[in-house]
């Protein structure tokens, strides 16, 4: 830390303000003038607008608290290394703590709002809990702030934010060069399904391949036995067997009759967020499936080219406008057999093929490159954070990010 600096825990510096929900059985205490915050509504630097709002009667019937514009809001459960201001006198829920500065010539707050951002990893770090992580009062108590004069604090505000926002416009950037990249890929997706594969014959997905289904039915899960794969462990860049459970050998005989799942095979995602997605089967291991439609392969289709044509915007357009349900919805068998797919000769989808894994190439070393600029530019923000609360900070820094 640099000479003349303190540091103090910063429960001695701040008072700090906890919140609460009001009973969601009573609609009179929701809908009011009083806007209330959760870790949902922690998107961005400083909260604008509540999901929620609530009435003067909630306040005073529940453990939240309002508490003024400008303060400095932390998530201490859920949302671990979350940290944001609020633009007006906003109540909050038992999810976040209130940090106010006791003396306005001791502790500058949006000096105090950076340097929280700075121990954000630290905060992330003490996190406890099996399902919910979250850190203690006296820990966030605990946390040691650096202390320089007032007009110190200040200077190092003015060229943080500089800095932050040089970031900022960096990270936008990448982000939109990492998006263009996909979209690349998309768009020459599309071409070949306009100018090419709608000339071709039109078939049923279901009279060119056998097309099935999983288990719907929940078995008893074991330690050590068969993966079962869901729709989780369909992703964009194939099968994952990442956090995939097993069942036991008797129920895999009775679920794998019903599927078979071969090397070959293409299997696609039929409910929930991710309904449509799909993958090769790459993988020789036996295991079963549940909420998975199976496209077993056939002599009338390279599975890759079928593959391709599932991953355009028409097929996902498709999927999505055959679903049914509420909460989770889903496209049923019958509408997946009834896919309306093109069929070119062989030859043609071989050709297609190697036109599409030339793109789909660079448009993967495309995301790389910007995938890594997006993590570079993160590894960039933190350290100029740390070097902020240390007495690093020089005034050129933002003219070194712009370079």
């Amino acid at each position: 830390m640099k000479t003349g600096w303190e540091s103090k825990p910063v429960g001695e510096v701040c008072s700090i303000v906890g919140g609460g929900t009001p009973s969601r059985s009573n609609p009179a205490y929701y809908g009011g003038k009083i806007p209330w915050a959760t870790i949902r509504d922690m998107k961005a630097d400083w909260i604008e607008n509540t999901e929620f709002s609530i009435t003067a009667a909630a306040v005073k019937s529940s453990a939240t608290n309002v508490l003024p514009a400008g303060t400095v809001i932390v998530a201490s459960r859920v949302g671990l290394g979350k940290v944001c201001r609020i633009r007006r006198d906003t109540a909050i829920n038992q999810d976040l703590r209130g940090f106010m500065p006791k003396s306005a010539k001791q502790l500058d707050p949006q000096y105090l709002f950076l340097w929280f951002k700075s121990v954000a990893d630290q905060i992330v770090a003490a996190g406890t809990g099996a399902t919910v992580q979250g850190v203690t009062l006296p820990f966030l108590r605990s946390l040691q702030i650096p202390l320089p004069p007032l007009p110190e604090q200040r200077r190092v505000v003015a060229v943080l934010d500089e800095a932050l926002a040089a970031i900022a416009t960096a990270t936008v950037n990448a982000e939109k060069n990492l998006a263009n990249a996909g979209e690349l890929f998309d768009a020459y997706l599309d071409l070949q399904m306009n100018q090419h594969w709608r000339r071709d014959r039109i078939v049923r997905l279901a009279d060119a391949c056998d097309v099935r289904d999983g288990t719907h039915d929940s078995p008893k899960y074991v330690e050590v036995g068969i993966p079962f794969v869901t729709q989780k462990n369909i992703r964009a860049e194939g099968l994952s067997f990442d956090k995939c459970r097993s069942i036991s050998s008797e129920d895999h005989e009775k679920f794998y009759k019903r599927s078979n799942v071969e090397m070959g095979d293409i299997i696609i995602s039929m409910i929930g967020a991710n309904r449509g997605m799909s993958c090769l089967v790459d993988d020789d291991r036996i295991f079963s499936i549940k909420n998975v439609g199976l496209i077993k392969s056939s002599d009338d289709f390279d599975m890759k080219f079928l593959l391709y044509f599932l991953q355009s915007r028409e097929a996902k357009s498709y999927v999505k406008d055959q679903s049914n349900g509420g909460a989770q919805e889903f496209i049923g068998l019958t509408k997946l057999r009834e896919f309306p797919v093109p069929m070119p000769t062989v030859d043609r989808q071989i050709e297609s093929i190697g036109a599409l894994d030339h793109l789909k190439l660079q448009s993967d070393r495309l995301a790389a490159l910007y995938t890594a600029q997006i993590e570079k530019i993160d590894r960039l923000k933190q350290s100029f954070l740390h070097r902020a609360f240390t007495g690093e900070l020089t005034a050129t820094m933002p003219e070194t990010i712009a370079a």
